[in-house]
């Protein structure tokens, strides 16, 4: 019945009433190719090495939900440890190649700051593979792209440490005698300082009656997002970063986890703000009650709040004694009290008169399902 990876998108209209079923459209994300669990692949890698991952691909008691990084003991007689991350989406790319590489970057940092690397203590390496650089196109966007790296890299403080380039990937149709290039895609990995691996945190969900808090502010950027993919739809506002805001967030961030404020941790990414409360609430075993009414961002449809890939984003979980603590903390950055993890399988989420109720197993069955041959 779902087959994204088909490209066959789910009804999204009720025919009873004409709008948007909003439960097939979160269910259409999140089993989409580009969204669904990558077990398949990871299941095939040795992920014990000398028995020092502390943080693996998949996380929660049963793996069931996705890390946003891996953390690693190097050494067997310290505590101190590195993360390891990457960030990477083409999609951007077919908009604006100098704000995929902005995003590249963010995401790549994000992911370590959500498992608590120490974002000041972070260098990325680039790895480009583009199509025939021959056509001014194809060399215009490389241009664009490489200038995107040097800014975002010199504005979130990250150095290049190392890189590699793939150019002139492309092939030439038999029949047609078309020249065709690959996408032209930017894969930013990032390796970042771990003080102390007793101090990391996971995505997954851990107790009933803790607080949601999403962090960052949400804006009406789809362009290039998996929900627009879903649909067809081309063109749209491409997420652009904001590094001043996000670097300040993260900080924060990293010293809420540092001091067992925050207890799990997600970063917003491809699918918007439904995947990562889905990814979180899959890797726990639990479910959520959130209100959208109460994002701190301006009023917008919901569907926006729902899938927007606005960078700079978290979701994080708090116990409610420490909601002083960590709203002190968050003081002078956007961070939103959304609602609370729930015990039991259901997922509701509530915004103005529409309401979004799915089981946990629902989300599971179709988070595993699309990629398994």
């Amino acid at each position: 019945t779902f087959n994204i990876a088909k490209g066959k998108p789910l009804l999204l209209k009720r025919e009873e009433t004409g709008l948007p079923d909003w439960k097939k459209s979160i269910l259409n994300v999140l089993g989409s190719c580009n969204v669904a669990s990558r077990e398949v692949i990871t299941d095939q890698l040795d992920k014990e090495v000398q028995g020092r991952t502390i943080i693996k691909p998949l996380t929660g008691i049963l793996q069931n939900g996705p890390s946003d990084a891996t953390v690693l003991k190097l050494l067997y007689d310290e505590w101190k440890g590195v993360a390891v991350s990457c960030g990477i989406n083409p999609f951007y790319g077919r908009i604006d190649p100098y704000y995929m590489a902005g995003c590249c970057i963010e995401e790549a940092l994000r992911n370590l700051v959500a498992v608590g690397a120490d974002p000041d203590q972070v260098a990325i390496l680039d790895n480009f593979c583009w199509g025939d650089v021959d056509d001014e196109k194809n060399l215009g966007a490389l241009a664009r792209c490489v200038k995107g790296c040097k800014d975002f890299a010199i504005k979130y403080k990250l150095p290049f440490i190392s890189g590699k380039d793939s150019l002139n990937n492309f092939f030439i149709d038999r029949d047609t005698g078309e020249k065709i290039s690959i996408p032209g895609t930017l894969l930013i990995s990032a390796v970042g300082i771990v003080p102390d691996i007793r101090e990391t945190i996971t995505s997954d969900l851990k107790k009933a009656g803790n607080l949601l808090y999403l962090c960052g502010k949400t804006e009406n950027e789809l362009g290039g997002s998996e929900y627009y993919r879903t649909h067809g739809i081309e063109g749209g506002k491409v997420p652009e970063p904001n590094p001043e805001e996000a670097l300040s967030l993260m900080r924060k961030i990293h010293r809420c986890i540092k001091t067992d404020i925050i207890i799990s941790s997600h970063d917003c990414s491809d699918g918007g703000l439904a995947i990562t409360l889905l990814e979180m609430a899959m890797g726990g075993g639990k479910g959520f009650s959130v209100s959208l009414d109460k994002v701190l961002s301006a009023d917008m449809p919901l569907g926006v709040l729902l899938f927007s890939e606005t960078q700079g984003r978290f979701v994080v979980e708090v116990e409610s004694k420490d909601r002083e603590r960590f709203e002190k903390i968050m003081e002078g950055s956007i961070s939103s009290c959304i609602g609370e993890v729930r015990e039991g399988d259901e997922v509701n989420i509530r915004y103005k008169e529409d309401e979004v109720v799915l089981s946990v197993k629902e989300a599971q069955h179709i988070w595993k399902g699309e990629l398994k041959w």
